[in-house]
């Protein structure tokens, strides 16, 4: 996934088959699809786009959701271990995952890090929804939009 410089984001083949991108001649430069501002195929200027990695994070996590919620419906044979346990041959089974902190942990390590992070969000590894809960408090992510 590409970033322009407008801010807009696009896979790079969509940007390869963009229209206004077609044209070769120096003087009609490609333009974004969505506000038509000009940006430059050469790489390394300001005006070029660049690798979007906030979008590679987002869609490497929503393929982990995906192949949890379309996986077998046994946890038993494709579970996680603990990311904290260090020793690897008394690692423990996950029971919960941390999506501030992603890791994995277990059920000891759950209390110690719900104790530390009682505002990080996590998801129930043990349950076939993953429901998705925040450690016993919350607090507001912002004092003046609380939502």
């Amino acid at each position: 996934v590409m970033i322009l410089p407008c801010l807009h984001s696009f896979c790079s083949s969509c940007l390869d088959q963009n229209p206004s991108s077609s044209f070769s001649s120096s003087s009609c430069p490609p333009k974004c699809p969505t506000c038509y501002l000009e940006y430059t195929k050469e790489k390394g200027t300001k005006k070029s786009p660049k690798e979007n990695f906030f979008f590679h994070e987002r869609i490497d996590l929503l393929r982990q959701v995906e192949s949890r919620l379309n996986g077998p419906p046994s946890f038993s044979t494709s579970s996680e271990t603990c990311d904290i346990c260090k020793d690897p041959a008394k690692k423990k089974e996950a029971s919960i995952k941390c999506l501030q902190c992603k890791k994995n942990l277990c059920e000891k390590h759950k209390v110690f890090h719900n104790e530390l992070f009682e505002e990080h969000e996590t998801i129930d590894l043990s349950s076939p929804s993953f429901s998705s809960s925040s450690s016993s408090k919350t607090r507001p992510r912002c004092q003046q939009h609380p939502n």
